[in-house]
């Protein structure tokens, strides 16, 4: 969700449902889908091995984020917070602050961009039958070498 903006959108094709800014928002209860890297470094994560606070999950963590509105903000003003939760967002401050590093999706990576090596070329089938052995891929070699070798010349035709 970190990554939804008025250009980018979610798609989920389990439930067949394309997610925007306002639905991201909706769902988690943010202000703004950035938040979503808050949400994840204190409820965690188990799918990306983010630890989170232990003992807080996501309706805590949704509630930390509506009143504090970031993970820095909800660290510098432990004081407003009261008994057990406290000491939790205490005693686990690095570790949320981890949790969020972690969370993070980096976007300001170097990337050499060539477009003419993305366009599309005949296959080798010689060099990735080759490969697949090599790797014991005997399924694909199947469904797609030997088909595609049978098939080559075909492209195009109705």
């Amino acid at each position: 969700g970190q990554l939804v903006n008025d250009c980018t959108k979610i798609y989920n094709p389990g439930k067949n449902e394309i997610m925007g800014v306002e639905e991201v928002k909706e769902k988690y209860g943010l202000t703004d889908p950035i938040q979503v890297i808050d949400l994840l470094g204190l409820m965690g994560d188990s799918a990306d091995n983010i630890p989170g606070c232990p003992g807080v999950g996501p309706k805590t963590a949704e509630k930390l984020i509506q009143q504090f509105g970031s993970i820095e903000n909800l660290l510098s003003h432990t004081d407003e917070l009261k008994g057990a939760l406290k000491a939790k967002v205490e005693n686990n401050a690095e570790q949320i602050r981890l949790s969020k590093h972690l969370a993070t999706i980096k976007t300001d990576v170097p990337l050499d961009w060539d477009e003419e090596a993305l366009k599309r070329v005949p296959v080798d089938f010689v060099a990735l039958r080759q490969v697949f052995n090599e790797l014991e891929f005997r399924t694909l070699t199947k469904r797609i070498i030997d088909q595609g070798e049978a098939n080559v010349g075909l492209e195009g035709t109705v």
